[in-house]
């Protein structure tokens, strides 16, 4: 495992209700990098996400976030832990009755000391590192998909987090405003030095933006892959992650 990992996972199994999606899982996302957990429906990509940002307990093996290990943390240990991570869902999961302004300020409000005015001004200069300084009194519905995605990336990283979690972050998008997405990941990996964990199945976008890969098998319930997206497509022989990465219809890496 590397020794810059912020994230780890040893012989790591996930899963809900005591039935396993996946087992013997064992990869690590190098601090500064933009970690991709690509596969098809089904194999287990949410399940690992949802693992790593304290929604599901770890169903055994080890799996370290932060220095913090996740099957033997305290409460305490968990609190403090989900104010250094960031989260985007697929969704955007904004509130709809408030402006993207105050969608942003809520982590600030919930877990800091910071005035008021304080608060207003780090959202602000959130809203403007993705680009909605303009747009920042506006309502979710009064904005593009594409707008309400950077609107929680920019809620994501309030806190100033060293990881941030982004679900399916170009799902439903066009290809162009795909790509404007996909920018703004490695700008801000570049600007803030931001650790990014994506779960996609999205192949453009995992060309673009991912350091590193992880691909998860629906049959085999295990990672098959792990490697830059040029490396495991000239090198890696597994059929599963060739058809992954050429979308042929396979089995288990293939979608559904």
């Amino acid at each position: 495992m590397a020794t810059d990992a912020i994230i780890t996972l040893k012989d790591a199994a996930v899963g809900y209700g005591g039935e396993p999606v996946l087992t013997g899982l064992n990869f690590s996302v190098r601090r500064g990098e933009i970690f991709v957990v690509a596969g098809g429906s089904g194999c287990g990509k949410s399940t690992i996400m949802r693992t790593l940002i304290t929604l599901l307990p770890p169903m055994g093996g080890q799996v370290m976030l932060d220095g913090v290990d996740l099957a033997r943390a305290t409460g305490d240990e968990i609190n403090a832990l989900r104010r250094r991570i960031g989260v985007m869902y697929q969704s955007g999961a904004l509130f709809g009755g408030l402006t993207l302004l105050e969608n942003v300020r809520l982590p600030l409000e919930e877990f800091t000391a910071l005035s008021t005015p304080a608060q207003t001004a780090v959202a602000r200069a959130k809203l403007a590192v993705v680009g909605l300084s303009a747009d920042a009194e506006k309502l979710p519905s009064e904005v593009s998909g594409g707008m309400q995605k950077r609107a929680a990336v920019a809620r994501a990283l309030a806190l100033d987090a060293p990881i941030a979690f982004l679900d399916e972050p170009t799902a439903g998008l066009d290809p162009v405003t795909s790509a404007e997405f996909d920018e703004l990941i490695l700008s801000l990996n570049s600007l803030l030095g931001t650790t990014f964990v994506v779960v996609t199945h999205e192949l453009p976008s995992i060309e673009r933006i991912a350091t590193r890969m992880v691909i998860c098998d629906r049959r085999r319930k295990t990672a098959v892959a792990i490697g830059a997206p040029r490396e495991l497509r000239e090198q890696c022989t597994d059929p599963e992650v060739q058809a992954f990465l050429n979308r042929r219809s396979m089995s288990g890496a293939g979608q559904s």
